[in-house]
């Protein structure tokens, strides 16, 4: 289920863990799930939370403040998820499919987190003013703008009519996805959006021509 993860998606679960373990917790559940997406610190999610009017440190705070240490120091390898994080995780790979994503993503844990009320994680969410439907729509919004949203290369795209670019050519690095090397190379992107991968490099496809790279970047969110 996990190998259509994007990384800042997999690293969110990668700090969920180290937060667990912090407080002596012998779970992952959706409270350190939370934690984790705003401590990873970028993402869709985290630019929906703000322009929906959320403070993602004050939700981080309360969730905090609820938290308290277990008795003992974890010893054990890999943490279980509870069953609320499972829904957590269920509902985001819906809401991926329903959006017709490929991928799951920052934006995807968050409408999961929300789904699933009865969780410290959504229920902070929720106390702020978020409803599903609300980050569903900003959400689109923002993947609607596609790679402007926030590569470093957003003023340029932005400077290009929107119904000019009928794609994005990503020059991307070599890398392992599901533990097999894919070798550099060009994607296509048709209409532009964020993906979770690695690229050295950027063209748009203007009115079927290709444009000259102009920017260079590490990393996508």
């Amino acid at each position: 289920m996990f190998e259509r993860f994007s990384d800042r998606a997999r690293k969110i679960f990668a700090i969920a863990h180290q937060e667990a373990r912090r407080y002596n917790h012998e779970y992952i559940g959706t409270e350190h799930i939370a934690i984790g997406m705003i401590r990873e610190g970028g993402g869709i999610a985290l630019m929906a939370l703000r322009n929906l009017g959320v403070e993602p440190a004050k939700i981080e705070t309360e969730i905090r403040n609820q938290l308290k240490f277990g008795p003992d120091m974890i010893t054990m390898g890999k943490l279980p998820q509870t069953p609320r994080l499972k829904k957590v995780v269920e509902y985001a790979v819906e809401a991926a499919k329903e959006m017709g994503h490929q991928y799951v993503g920052t934006e995807h844990i968050l409408i999961g987190l929300l789904g699933e009320r009865d969780g410290t994680g959504g229920a902070a969410l929720l106390a702020a003013g978020l409803t599903v439907e609300k980050v569903k729509v900003e959400v689109a919004r923002l993947l609607s703008e596609g790679v402007k949203a926030t590569s470093p290369w957003g003023d340029w795209l932005r400077s290009i009519p929107a119904d000019r670019i009928t794609g994005v050519i990503l020059h991307v690095d070599a890398h392992e996805a599901n533990g097999v090397t894919i070798p550099a190379g060009e994607m296509v992107v048709r209409p532009p959006k964020q993906l979770g991968l690695s690229y050295t490099s950027i063209q748009a496809v203007i009115s079927g021509r290709t444009h000259k790279t102009v920017a260079t970047a590490n990393t996508c969110a």
